[in-house]
């Protein structure tokens, strides 16, 4: 659910934002997504890494016409080593 309903919100969105010049679009994703694997959250980091992916394809796709989108990236606290 994570990625589709992100998926399905900008495809929803999008059309507004190119008819009106532009936009942004603000996703949620984890430090698990691009950091660190947790045991048991491997379906969990996959939709996430998914969301980033989202991202980066929305701004190569839609930059020239205004619409721009970020993500944030919270998660726990680690060392420069990825440990806890």
């Amino acid at each position: 659910m994570n990625l589709t309903a992100a998926f399905l919100g900008a495809r929803a969105q999008i059309p507004a934002m190119i008819e009106q010049g532009g936009g942004a679009l603000g996703f949620t994703g984890s430090f698990v997504s691009n950091s660190v694997g947790l045991p048991g959250m491997g379906a969990y980091g996959a939709a996430k890494a998914g969301i980033m992916g989202l991202v980066r394809g929305i701004t190569a796709d839609y930059a020239a016409v205004g619409i721009r989108a970020n993500a944030l990236l919270p998660g726990g606290h680690s060392d420069r080593h990825g440990r806890r």
